[in-house]
């Protein structure tokens, strides 16, 4: 499966700027005074980061679409 979209849900307004998606994935996620995603990045070469990323993140605002 390929990752067709990354993104934060910033509906919950949870995200703590914590900073381990960057450290996990940097090619992907920036932190500053708020976290953004590169959407530039070639989400499938950074695949087991990203997923990572999502299941390490302590809020659960990464979001991620994957298709076939």
């Amino acid at each position: 499966m390929k990752i067709s979209k990354v993104w934060l849900d910033e509906k919950s307004k949870k995200c703590i700027v914590c900073g381990l998606c960057q450290l996990i994935a940097p090619e992907v996620f920036k932190v500053g005074n708020k976290t953004t995603v590169n959407q530039k990045a070639n989400f499938n070469l950074f695949k087991v980061e990203i997923k990572d990323a999502a299941e390490s993140c302590p809020q659960n605002v990464i979001k991620i679409d994957e298709r076939k």
